[in-house]
């Protein structure tokens, strides 16, 4: 390469190629199936006041989506620490290629939107958003990379800058009732401030990490480490190999989940501070939280999967490949830490669920939350399981170490799932959708069993697993089939697909346990 901003765009490139394609899918699959429903049911008036509103929604999960993508493949820059570069050179390169990035998927996004739905969307006010926000958030990840402060820091960053894109459409605290057409001179002078000023911070925050600084902390992080996991410093010594590995995943991946759910719950008080204020509103947001919990824990799947030297390779490298432990012991101290990760996220989501639930009752405050009826004592348990389903479906496949196979499995499910919602919702009768969902319900519950046999019985044949391992996956599997019947005997009575898919599932829960030292070893010993 002849200069250094082909090298970094290339490196770039190549290192993303796969994950900014299913990004770019996966950012407007959405808004594509979104708007082909309600052009199908005959809703399609883009002055309506629901179609600004979910221009607004969509333009930050847009951005979300793929800037997660973009961080991904630009790749920490601590690679270049030892590379005769400045630091300044450093952070102009890498923030100017994301905000490329993002801004000329956003337009494309836009773009395709408009051809596809008549929409009539701007293009260049939200691309130039995306590309200022995408920059502003990459320097507060800089300026507290490995501190507790990263949420906070993201947060502030994340809502300020929202409130800012509200503003555009409509007063801060009122529903959105225009459209944002045109960017005047002033609005792009604030986004020019907001990223000649994320770039100031990303030299600092980059220039303390090249020099070794220690990150910032208020001790806080350190003594929660220190209560949940004492370390060698704390007067515990390690007795043996694998309590060593334990800490030392906790420490890196531990508070994962907790600071998700911190996050997660900072922005919903902030979106419905800006959208609602109803008290029926936040209740059964806040209630809707375990769900999401159980959805988005796929991302703790792939965190606490990778075992790679960095966040961008799940290659197993020698620093752990090579240490004094089976690959067994390593996939339990993964899975260990993972569940703990996410009982101690759970848990915070059922006591801000119950704090909330106590201070409505203790204010009085009128609230009516329209919750089904078939809702009850099971759904917090059952959340639980969710997010340890997911996470662990996904860690497994992280596992491997096979970035090809990640993409593949993530992209195909998702485009089956829309492709064929899109077919069923377009092409066939009510009734004849009626039966495509019964037979994929029960098809995919079929396949989630067989899957956990095959994976059981062949990593009991390569003695990955013990009997006492079988045993209490058969039992566990067991117990939740019958509570199932038990629950679904007090409410209702399903159908035959439901109930397949549903004990599907639960095996896919008890999965985990023989899949993941199969796709470790896979991945060790590649």
């Amino acid at each position: 390469m002849r200069s250094i901003p082909l090298a970094i765009a290339w490196e770039m490139l190549r290192r993303g190629r796969w994950g900014l394609l299913l990004a770019i899918f996966g950012a407007n699959a959405l808004p594509v199936f979104l708007f082909a429903a309600l052009q199908h049911d005959g809703a399609t008036d883009p002055a309506d006041i629901s179609y600004i509103i979910m221009q607004v929604v969509l333009i930050q999960m847009n951005l979300f989506v793929f800037g997660v993508s973009v961080f991904g493949a630009i790749g920490p820059v601590s690679r270049l620490y030892t590379f005769p570069i400045s630091t300044s050179t450093i952070v102009a390169w890498h923030l100017l290629l994301g905000m490329a990035a993002v801004a000329v998927e956003v337009v494309a996004s836009t773009a395709l939107l408009n051809v596809m739905f008549g929409l009539g969307w701007a293009l260049w006010g939200p691309a130039l958003f995306a590309a200022v926000t995408v920059a502003a958030i990459q320097a507060g990840l800089w300026l507290t990379e490995k501190s507790g402060w990263v949420v906070a820091a993201v947060s502030a960053v994340g809502i300020v800058l929202a409130l800012w894109l509200k503003s555009r459409y409509g007063l801060l605290f009122t529903t959105p009732d225009h459209y944002w057409t045109a960017v005047t001179p002033g609005e792009v002078l604030t986004l020019v401030i907001v990223a000649i000023l994320a770039y100031f911070v990303g030299v600092y925050g980059v220039s303390r990490n090249r020099r070794g600084e220690p990150p910032y902390s208020i001790g806080l992080i350190a003594w929660l480490d220190g209560f949940f996991s004492p370390s060698p410093e704390a007067g515990h010594r390690f007795q043996n190999p694998a309590q060593a590995q334990l800490w030392f995943e906790w420490r890196k991946k531990g508070w994962a989940m907790p600071g998700m759910v911190v996050m997660g719950s900072l922005m919903a008080m902030f979106i419905w501070l800006m959208a609602s204020r109803n008290p029926t509103a936040l209740f059964e947001g806040f209630l809707a939280g375990g769900a999401i919990l159980s959805l988005g824990c796929f991302l703790g799947g792939f965190l606490f999967g990778n075992v790679g030297a960095n966040d961008a390779d799940p290659q197993i490298g020698h620093f752990l490949g090579t240490r004094p432990i089976t690959s067994s012991e390593l996939s339990r101290i993964i899975l260990r830490v993972m569940a703990k990760s996410i009982f101690i996220a759970w848990v915070m989501w059922v006591v801000a669920f119950a704090g909330l639930y106590a201070i409505l009752l203790a204010l009085r405050v009128n609230f009516q939350a329209a919750l089904p009826e078939q809702i009850g004592w099971w759904y917090f348990p059952a959340t639980l399981l969710g997010a340890w389903t997911s996470a662990g479906v996904f860690a497994s496949i992280m596992l491997t170490g096979r970035r090809g196979l990640v993409g593949l499995i993530v992209f195909a499910t998702i485009a089956l799932t829309l492709g064929g919602t899109l077919t069923a919702k377009n092409w066939l009768s009510p009734q004849a959708q009626e039966y495509l969902l019964e037979g994929g319900l029960f098809c995919g519950g079929i396949g989630f069993a067989a899957y956990t046999l095959w994976v059981f019985a062949t990593a009991r044949r390569r003695l990955l697993i013990g009997g006492p391992t079988l045993y209490f996956a058969a039992t566990a599997w067991a117990a939740l089939c019958t509570l199932l019947g038990f629950v679904w005997r007090i409410h209702s009575a399903p159908g035959l697909a439901i109930v397949v898919f549903v004990a599907g599932i639960f095996a896919l829960s008890v999965a985990p346990l023989a899949s993941a030292p199969l796709a470790l070893t896979w991945n060790r010993n590649r």
